[in-house]
């Protein structure tokens, strides 16, 4: 009995480590893993600088990516397009793809708390942060593209209304 619950207790602690800390990334090897939207700094900076409200979305990465890393920065593209055409043509809403393992973007590691590949929303007003999400849920969502687009789309309204 008691090693069966050890053994219970060991697959559930790999399962947990398996989903929730993606580290067996292997490197794109396909050159498809840095698809711009826009570019990473100067972005950045332009949002320092714009006057109104811009909602900046980033999907922050590093060097070495798997399938699935490759995959939530794909269904976050497309969500974005299917659902904020407008804004993102428009520039109230900006989609950035930035990879943390340069030194000049690894201050975000910090800023917002990444701990894997992550989905941010940052709002700023008139060229300052004054809020910002970190959309942890998106690996859960990962094999179901339709839950993966509702759960963008829901975030992004409620992130706006606030």
């Amino acid at each position: 009995m008691i090693n069966m619950m050890n053994s219970h207790r060991i697959i559930l602690i790999f399962l947990l480590i398996s989903f929730q800390l993606p580290i067996a990334c292997k490197q794109d090897k396909t050159g498809t893993g840095e698809a711009k939207v826009t570019k990473e700094n100067s972005t950045f900076v332009n949002m320092q600088t714009k006057q109104g409200r811009v909602i900046s979305i980033y999907y922050f990465h590093t060097t070495f990516r798997c399938k699935s890393c490759s995959k939530i920065e794909a269904m976050t593209k497309q969500s974005l397009h299917e659902y904020f055409q407008k804004q993102l043509k428009s520039g109230k809403i900006v989609f950035t793809i930035i990879n943390i393992d340069k030194e000049e973007n690894k201050h975000f590691v910090n800023e917002y708390q990444l701990f894997t590949k992550s989905v941010v929303l940052v709002d700023y007003v008139n060229g300052k942060q004054v809020n910002w999400k970190r959309l942890d849920q998106t690996w859960n969502h990962l094999r179901d593209p339709d839950g993966f687009s509702k759960y963008i789309k829901d975030e992004v309204i409620a992130f706006i209304k606030k």
